[in-house]
């Protein structure tokens, strides 16, 4: 198997996970894209295995830490709905994804990789578009008034968090590895249709995604480079090292497409939307009905419990679809809070919580673009919505445990 037949592979999967309404009723539901995950993780398997190359240490302890939160959610009294669905994730397909992204980078390399990921977001965009015009009622979910500029995805925030996402990772792929086309200006009116699908989307998570961009490439490393001057004490070179490091950021380059954005970002939202994407009235609705209500009652819950949670999975949607005071966005249907760590930590109890801040600290690296604002952007991004039951959140949190420990060296080989 050669890396074009795993970038085929890749890429359907990668187009797939955006059809959220194909799904089929086994007992309880399963999506299309999950049966192609665990297809595709299991030629991986094979080949691995072929090869003697099963990294064993990281499959038993996903699979592991799955049964043991499987275990806690079985054990707890209270009522709860749909909670097979969890265990059969966090046992069978968070870790079958999970494997997978991280061992995209050696099979088909950062080239191919890269490939993938904007053609799937491009496809992603172009169906967005297509379907906003001519419906077809098996590919979108209806949510009345709600629906909107959504495509395939499940609702309008998930596809403005996959192409956050996909776009975030092609520029940190590009650069980590230096994939730079011939043609610059096509690259950057690519980036700039992204945008404009995220401008259009209207979530706020596009301001976020600058401003994580920013934090890393102006603070973040600046920051790093301090720690090596501490490290290095006194050094004669300190200062030459110290130089290296900041001109490394290449903030020359970085400073001025950031700053475009963010005005074209500002104009759009102020300026050119009929209804502004932030406002002040917005915000504080969502901490007094949403949001920031959630918050509140989930924070009483884990305080009922000693702070120790363990609910179990379901919990959520049993309890708040009974809640004598409405929260807006929870309830029937809905089974996760808006923030994920808070979400898992009153589901699964404190392991839980541990299981998903190890997660994202092993795929954590600063030697990389990618390693540090994929986990950055997936950390804030499930703290304010419930990513980590996305199949994305997971995938792409693999891949950038790929890149910082399994990475041969062979990943910008086409």
């Amino acid at each position: 198997m050669d890396r074009k037949f795993w970038y085929s592979l890749v890429l359907v999967m990668l187009i797939l996970m955006s059809f959220s309404t194909l799904r089929f009723n086994v007992g309880f539901e399963i999506r299309l894209n999950q049966i192609f995950i665990l297809f595709t993780f299991f030629l991986i398997f094979l080949y691995d295995l072929r090869n003697k190359t099963v990294h064993l240490k990281l499959l038993l302890f996903l699979v592991g830490a799955g049964v043991i939160l499987s275990l806690i959610s079985l054990n707890s009294p209270f009522h709860k709905i749909g909670q097979i669905k969890f265990i059969i994730k966090y046992i069978f397909i968070f870790p079958a994804v999970f494997y997978t992204g991280a061992r995209l980078i050696n099979l088909i390399g950062a080239k191919y990789l890269v490939r993938a990921i904007e053609i799937a977001v491009l496809i992603y965009c172009i169906d967005a578009i297509i379907l906003y015009f001519f419906p077809i009622s098996t590919l979108i979910h209806y949510r009345g008034a709600l629906t909107g500029f959504q495509g395939t995805f499940w609702e309008t925030v998930w596809l403005a968090k996959a192409v956050m996402l996909f776009f975030l990772a092609s520029i940190s792929l590009r650069l980590d590895f230096k994939i730079f086309p011939k043609n610059k200006y096509l690259l950057l009116l690519f980036y700039g249709f992204l945008l404009l699908i995220g401008i259009i989307t209207r979530s706020k998570l596009i301001w976020l995604a600058i401003f994580l961009i920013f934090l890393y490439m102006v603070i973040a490393k600046v920051f790093f480079a301090l720690i090596s001057y501490k490290r290095l004490g006194k050094n004669l070179y300190i200062k030459e090292r110290i130089i290296s490091n900041i001109q490394s950021l290449e903030i020359y380059k970085i400073i001025p497409i950031i700053v475009v954005i963010g005005i074209v970002l500002f104009i759009a939202n102020n300026f050119i939307l009929e209804k502004p994407i932030v406002t002040m009235e917005m915000l504080k609705y969502k901490m007094e009905a949403e949001r920031g209500k959630a918050f509140k009652v989930g924070l009483e819950l884990l305080s009922n419990s000693n702070w120790l949670g363990g609910y179990g999975f379901g919990f959520i949607q049993s309890y708040f679809t009974t809640f004598h005071d409405k929260v807006i966005g929870l309830g029937s249907g809905t089974n996760m809070l808006f923030n994920s760590y808070l979400d898992v930590w009153i589901s699964a109890g404190i392991l839980g919580l541990l299981y998903h801040i190890t997660l994202v600290l092993m795929s954590f690296n600063p030697k990389y673009y990618f390693t540090t604002i994929i986990p950055l952007y997936l950390f804030i991004s499930a703290n304010i919505s419930p990513y980590i039951g996305s199949e994305y959140y997971w995938l792409f949190l693999g891949i950038s445990f790929g890149i910082a420990h399994l990475y041969k060296g062979e990943g910008n080989l086409a």
